[in-house]
């Protein structure tokens, strides 16, 4: 992780690059239980995270743009654009198609608030229709977006 955070002049696609290196290495270990929530609620689908401290973990790729809310905690987080240190609460938009890495440095409560005007659903349900877990699968996503 310190080394894909040092990562300051390096190509966006290189960073991609690294961060799924990163998450293909944290695969071969012990997963942390990560407890979600989800809400609905009027258009709008809410999902909390409880990240804790001392963890790292990459996210899936969201389909579309949401809003980020770190309602607590503090990390370092790494995108495509470089990396971030981030100290809830704060909230952001996120933009579609980005992945990330991080680490919680304190123990974080992590919300993601995306339009969703359907019935209720499982969180494998809800993960399968908001993100991929790819960016081959992004770029497909957004083809079949564009011939609909």
């Amino acid at each position: 992780m310190n080394n894909l955070m040092s990562a300051t002049s390096i190509a966006p696609a290189e960073l991609r690059s690294r961060i799924q290196e990163f998450e293909d290495i944290l695969l071969t270990h012990d997963q942390v239980d990560i407890p979600v929530e989800q809400f609905f609620s009027h258009g709008v689908y809410l999902r909390q995270i409880t990240i804790p401290a001392g963890c790292l973990l990459t996210g899936k790729i969201h389909r579309h743009p949401c809003l980020s809310i770190v309602m607590s905690g503090e990390m370092e987080v790494i995108t495509d654009q470089g990396p971030k240190h981030i100290v809830g609460p704060v909230i952001y938009e996120s933009p579609a198609g980005v992945k990330r890495a991080g680490k919680a440095i304190t123990d974080c409560v992590w919300l993601t608030v995306h339009p969703y005007d359907g019935p209720e659903r499982s969180q494998e349900q809800m993960a399968e229709l908001l993100t991929v877990n790819t960016f081959a699968e992004l770029l497909e996503h957004r083809h079949q977006e564009k011939l609909s």
